[in-house]
Formats: C-alpha cells, structure tokens, sequence
C-alpha cells in the first residue's frame, strides 16, 4: 500500500511538473524578479506584474489582461507599434526589449525606451530570459505547455549549437528594418518546420530593392509568404499567433525563398511592392544533424526599402510546385516532368530562377516549351554552377541549388509555358511522395519576373554591397566527387584568396581543417562511412556550405 501511495505521489509530482502551463512559470519569474518594483503596492511605470485578487489565480489572469497586446505607458514604445507582450514577436514586445539584457545581438534599447530592467534587483538569468522569450515567441497564451523547457535548459547547461553566429546589423534608419524569427530549441537528430504570423504595420505600401537573409547551416528553408486573398480563403485574423507546425501553401504568396544565407538585390528600376496591410506568414525550416548537441535555431531577415514610385517596373515572384512525383525505394533513377502555362498570350520577362527537391533529387532543369507544345530550350539546369545549362561535369547539390540570373532577362510566352523535369533516386528505407519533411520528396521551381522591362537596368551591376558582398551570388568553387571514396578534391577559382575549409561529422566533430590557395585533394580513405558537412570561410566569413558522403 505504501509503494502504491509513493507511486501515485510520484506520478502527481511529475505530472505537475511537466504539464505547468507556460505562463505560470512566468509569472512565477515576475514574482522572483520583479518585485517590489511592479508590485500592487508600487506599479512602477505603470505595470503591475503581481496583480489583483484574491487568488493566486485571479492575479496571475489579472496581470495576464494587462500585458497581452496592451500599450505601454512608454511613449517611445507605442510610437513604434510596440506592446506590452506582443504574441509570437519578443522583439515587439516592450516587456521583453527591457528585460533581453544584450541577450539578443543587435536588440537595443532606444531613445526614450529607459534602462534595462530590473535594475536595482537581482538581475534575470539568461536562462530565466529565454523563457519569458520563448514564451513570447510560441504565442504568450495564458494556458498550455507552450514548448519544450528541457531544450532549453539543455543548451544553457550543458551548451549547445548557435545557428547563427555572426547575426548581421539591422539597415540603418531610414533604409529599411529587420524580421528576427526565433530562437527555438531542436534536439538532437530532430527536425521541425515552423510558421509565425508577422505583422510588420506599415505606415503606407512600400517598395523593397534588396533582402539579405541570414540563417544556420542546418536550415534546410527560409521562405517568407503574404498572406493572399486572391488564392484562398483563409482569414489570417484566424491565424494564431506564435510558432505552429505544419505545411501549407492556401491563401499565401510568395516573396522570397532561402536555401542558404545569402543577399538578394534586385536590377535597379525594380522593386518588390508590399501594400501597407500585408501580413507574412514567415516560414522555417531546421534539421539538427548533431546526435549530442540542442541545436539553437534562428533566421535574421533583412528588408532594405526604397520609397513607393522609385521603381519603374514591379517585381513578381511564383512558386510552381509539381505534387504528383511517386518515387519507390529501389535505388533506380525516376524522372518526372511537368508543364507550366496560362491562358494568356502575353510575355513575360524572367530574371531569376531557382528549383528545390530533398535529398533522394539527383538532377532539375527547366525548358522552355514551343508554340506547339513540344519541349524547347532549355533555361535551366541545377547541377551546372549559376544554373546555367550546358556544364561538362554536373553538381548538383540538392541543399544548395543555384539562383539563375538572366541578363538580359529572358522572355517567356506565358501560354506556351515551361516544362520542369526532375530526376531522384530513392536508396531509403520506404517509397516517397510530394511531402514537407526531409523524409518526403519535392519538386518546385521559383521565378522571380516583371511584365516590363522599360526602366529597368537589364545588364549585372557590379557595384559592391556592404562587407564587399557582390550582388550577383557567384559560385567559387568545384568539390567532386560526392561521394567520395578515396579522395574529396575541392577546386577554387580565385588564386588570389587563401580559403578555409572545415569538415565536420554529424555529431559536429570537427574532422579536418585545410586552408587553401587554388586545389586541393583531401585523403579519405581512412574516414568512416557516412555524411559530412563542410563550411567554408574567406577572410573569417563563411560563404559557404553543405554536405557530402564518404562511401
């Protein structure tokens, strides 16, 4: 009867412990921290973080309705459309901005905002800060177990991976602002894909000339959608704010798509236009290759705007997805092909391309097709460096597949359309189809396009970005063969520039470390079987990576 006591006893303790509701745990580090300078005795700046009632649970519901999506008293922090706790966003949320303590590089308090708080307590523990962050982030609802604390906990105990380590500045004032997504946690060997409504609120519609997106090496995605109610229904004041899981293309448009850190500019005379409602549905997508390490994951997203009517031309940009690509497991190639067309015969005029698959793709290209409906020219091939087709020796490398810039841009009849053709080789455990995991399969090509060219510069600018970035990605270097079996030679095209090449396993060992002028011809020989991840850097900045297997 005892040891049936003790258990019980020991089922309600776990229980209790693991199933508290996210917010309760906050309010519990107000109640630690915050006192007795947001008290019911004090309410400085207005706030009271103890709350009113009779109950712990009326006080905890009160200072809830006084946080979630409510002004500050501060008259900086509502000049800049920020709450109290602003659901899904820590970053526009005043609450957390005076707490963050240079948790967040980059996150500064301005003008008018005060000092960081709590300034004559004992200060908030890193870890206590994330949480109230987190909390923040998953939406700030009053109940539920929102995310994992065991994660987190984890990465400040024990460390962890840190994505991104270099995060970039914001755009100077007046030149545009930054979308920060994340942090959040991701166990070992784990994999996640998260959605976040933004509301960015602008003042009035504005044009965007350039994005820069930073990311970690294990994203496998950054994509940003608007929602659009010209393809669906969905309301997005339906739309829960936070972090959510799930795989949806209804009722959003595309912006941009990310497949590594890297900076998009647009040919002058051309701009993105984002109307003054637009809401995104920002879109991330992790796996965490280390089998010992949390991985921290986050996406910076730079957005450099330029005032409305400065372009001569808009840019538009389409994700066609073909979800009909059954790919059974018995190690043999399979190709797919689709076309793409409407019924309008009218030209359009492409700059850019770019295709996605997962990682049993093994070839994509694109043609156009004739009048008559056969297939024509090909425009696209993703295994030959900037996706130009006719390469000698093919790469493709289905995590890092190339932009194809067109100068000058190049002219599609719309109603005779593309074709797309995929090839994949399934050597895992199950058959695939169309999915949104890494164990599933993709086939979609992006085109980034405009209507009209007049006014719109149709030739490469060479004009450098800021850290000497060109503005036209170029690929700099070959690897070969992937995969390796004896040797792994990478071959650099600048001699000019010494480049650093590490090598990692999947438990982020490092395994080799080269720095290189020209070629170079790595022994693998005695390297176990398996993936590995290569990063490499020029003048202490990684420009680029992925992966590769030793047979």
């Amino acid at each position: 009867m005892i040891k049936y006591l003790l258990s019980l006893l020991s089922i309600a303790i776990f229980f209790n412990v693991f199933s508290q509701d996210s917010y309760s745990e906050v309010y519990d580090i107000f109640q630690n921290k915050c006192m007795p300078c947001h008290s019911n005795a004090t309410k400085t700046a207005n706030l009271n973080l103890e709350g009113a009632g009779a109950t712990v649970q009326a006080k905890m519901a009160s200072v809830y309705a006084g946080l979630y999506k409510k002004n500050p008293s501060n008259t900086a922090a509502v000049s800049a459309k920020n709450s109290l706790v602003y659901p899904g966003d820590p970053y526009k949320s005043f609450l957390y901005r005076k707490i963050d303590n240079n948790l967040t590089p980059g996150l500064v308090l301005h003008t008018g905002e005060g000092a960081t708080e709590p300034n004559s307590q004992t200060p908030l523990s890193d870890k206590e800060i994330e949480f109230v962050r987190q909390w923040i982030l998953y939406g700030a609802f009053e109940t539920g177990t929102l995310f994992d604390k065991t994660l987190l906990e984890d990465y400040y105990d024990n460390g962890g991976v840190n994505s991104v380590s270099n995060p970039p500045m914001p755009p100077a004032d007046g030149e545009g602002f930054q979308i920060h997504l994340g942090p959040f946690f991701l166990e070992p060997n784990g994999e996640i894909e998260y959605f976040s409504k933004y509301e960015p609120k602008f003042e009035s519609d504005i044009e965007v000339h350039k994005l820069q997106t930073e990311m970690g090496d294990f994203s496998h995605h950054y994509i940003a959608y608007k929602f659009s109610s010209t393809l669906g229904n969905l309301n997005p004041a339906t739309v829960p704010y936070g972090m959510r899981p799930g795989q949806d293309f209804d009722s959003r448009e595309l912006i941009s798509v990310d497949q590594y850190s890297g900076i998009l500019e647009l040919p002058k005379g051309s701009a993105f236009l984002w109307e003054q409602n637009t809401i995104f549905d920002l879109n991330s997508h992790y796996i965490n290759y280390s089998s010992t390490q949390v991985l921290k994951c986050e996406v910076f997203y730079n957005v450099y705007t330029q005032p409305v009517g400065e372009a001569n031309q808009i840019m538009e940009v389409i994700l066609v997805p073909n979800t009909n690509i059954p790919i059974p497991n018995n190690n043999v190639p399979v190709t797919h092909s689709a076309n793409f067309n409407l019924a309008a015969d009218v030209n359009i005029y492409v700059w850019g391309l770019v295709a996605h698959t997962h990682k049993y793709g093994k070839d994509f290209n694109i043609y156009k097709r004739n009048s008559n409906g056969t297939r024509g020219v090909q425009i696209y091939d993703a295994g030959c460096v900037d996706g130009l087709p006719g390469c000698t020796l093919e790469d493709f490398d289905y995590a890092h597949l190339p932009i194809k810039f067109n100068y000058p841009f190049l002219p599609i009849n719309i109603q005779d359309g593309v074709e797309m053709e995929a090839t994949y080789q399934n050597n895992g455990p199950n058959s695939v189809n169309w999915g949104f995991t890494s164990a599933d399969e993709m086939m979609i090509f992006v085109a980034f396009y405009v209507t009209d060219t007049t006014g719109v510069q149709m030739v490469k600018s060479e004009e450098p970005l800021p850290n000497g970035v060109s503005n036209i990605e170029k690929e700099i270097f070959r690897m070969y063969p992937n995969p390796a079996n004896s040797n792994l030679t990478f071959e650099f095209k600048d001699l000019e520039k010494n480049y650093t090449i590490d090598i990692y396993d999947l438990s982020l060992r490092k395994v080799e470390s080269k720095i290189v002028n020209g070629t170079i011809s790595l022994d693998v020989n005695n390297w176990t079987k398996g993936m590995y991840i290569y990063q490499v850097k020029s003048e202490g900045k990684s420009i680029a990576n992925g992966k590769f297997a030793k047979d």
